[in-house]
C-alpha cells in the first residue's frame, strides 16, 4: 500500500464557496489634499481681485509678484491701449500675463480705478499708479491721478510739479499746481529744488507767467532815507493866496510928517483892495501837471517858485 503524499494543491472550489486568493492586503489610508494656503495682502483693498469667486466677471489672468488677479479683458482693453493690443493684438493670445516690474499693490489699484472705486489713491502709491497708467497709455486712470495730486495730495509743491510733468499730466492740473503759487519764496525752493521738470513748454510758460505776475503786483521800495518832494496842489486854496496885510510906514516926528504917514497907509491899503479885487476875478493860475514837481507855490508872491 502505497504512502499517502500530501498534496498541497488546492482543490476546486464549489459553487457557492469564495475563491481563496492569498493574504489580503489592507489598502493605504487616504492623505487629505493640503489646500492652498493664500497669503492674505496687508494694503486696503476696495475690491477683491485675487479670487475668482465668480468664473463669469472674469477672462484673463495677471500675475504681479506671483500673485493672481483675475479681471475683464474687455474693461481693460477699454482703458487701456496698451492693454488692448496685449489681450486682442494679432500676435498675443495668452490669458494669463506675468508683468514684470509692478508691484500687486500698484496693479490692485489700477485695477479699482478701472471698474469705478473712490478713494483708493493716497500720498504713498499715487506715483507707481500714475507711472503705470502713463506705461499703459490709460488716459482714465491718469486723470484720477491728476485730480487727487491738485486737489486731495498732501506732498510737497515741487513734488506736485515734477509728477505733472514727467508723466504728463493735463494742462488743467499743472494750472492748478502754478495758481497756488502766492509768492517769491515757494519759486526760490521750486528754483533751487532737484526735480525734473525737462522739455514741458506748459509748465515753463505757467511759470514764467507766475513771476511776471509776482513782479507786478510786488510794492515798490521807498528810500526814507533822501527827503521827499512835495507833490504840486491840484488847486490853490483862496486862504493860501490872500494878500498879506500892508505893514505900516514908521511914523515920522512932527504933525505934518503924522498926516503924511495916515496918508500913506490909506494909500496902500486901497492899492491893496484893488490888487485883490483883480485877483479874485482872474482866478488862481493852473497848478503844475503832475508828477515830481520842479518848483512850489509861494502864496506871498502869488506865484510858482522853480527851484
Amino acid at each position: 500500500m502505497l504512502p499517502t503524499i500530501p498534496n498541497e494543491r488546492k482543490r476546486p472550489a464549489e459553487s457557492g464557496e469564495e475563491l481563496d486568493a492569498g493574504p489580503k492586503i489592507a489598502p493605504a489610508p487616504e492623505v487629505p489634499e493640503e489646500p492652498e494656503i493664500i497669503e492674505i495682502p496687508i494694503y486696503n483693498r476696495t475690491q477683491d481681485f485675487t479670487s475668482n469667486s465668480d468664473p463669469n466677471l472674469s477672462d484673463c489672468v495677471l500675475v504681479a509678484d506671483g500673485r493672481k488677479f483675475y479681471a475683464d479683458k474687455k474693461n481693460l482693453a477699454r482703458h487701456s491701449l496698451v492693454l488692448n493690443e496685449m489681450f486682442f493684438g494679432p500676435s498675443s493670445k495668452q490669458d494669463e500675463i506675468n508683468l514684470d516690474n509692478v508691484t500687486e499693490e500698484t496693479l490692485q489699484k489700477f485695477l479699482e480705478i478701472s471698474v469705478g472705486c473712490q478713494g483708493v489713491l493716497n500720498d504713498t502709491n499715487v506715483e507707481r499708479v500714475v507711472k503705470l497708467a502713463h506705461q499703459w497709455s490709460a488716459p482714465v486712470i491718469k486723470e484720477a491721478c491728476g485730480e487727487y495730486v491738485s486737489k486731495e495730495c498732501s506732498l510737497s509743491l515741487e513734488k506736485k510739479l515734477e509728477l505733472a510733468s514727467l508723466f504728463r499730466l493735463s494742462d488743467k492740473v499743472k494750472t492748478s499746481l502754478v495758481s497756488s503759487i502766492k509768492d517769491w519764496t515757494i519759486l526760490d525752493s521750486i528754483k533751487d529744488s532737484t526735480i525734473t521738470i525737462g522739455h514741458d513748454t506748459c509748465l515753463m510758460n505757467l511759470l514764467f507767467n507766475k513771476c511776471m505776475e509776482l513782479q507786478k503786483n510786488q510794492p515798490v521800495a521807498v528810500n526814507t532815507a533822501q527827503p521827499l518832494v512835495p507833490q504840486a496842489l491840484p488847486q490853490v486854496s483862496r486862504a493860501l493866496v490872500a494878500f498879506p496885510i500892508p505893514l505900516p510906514i514908521p511914523p515920522l516926528r512932527g504933525q505934518q510928517n503924522y498926516e503924511e504917514y495916515r496918508r500913506r497907509g490909506r494909500e496902500r491899503i486901497e492899492q491893496h483892495s484893488v490888487d485883490e479885487h483883480l485877483y479874485n476875478r482872474r482866478g488862481p493860475r493852473t497848478p503844475p501837471p503832475a508828477g515830481i514837481p520842479d518848483f512850489i507855490h509861494n502864496p506871498q508872491e502869488r506865484d510858482y517858485l522853480r527851484f
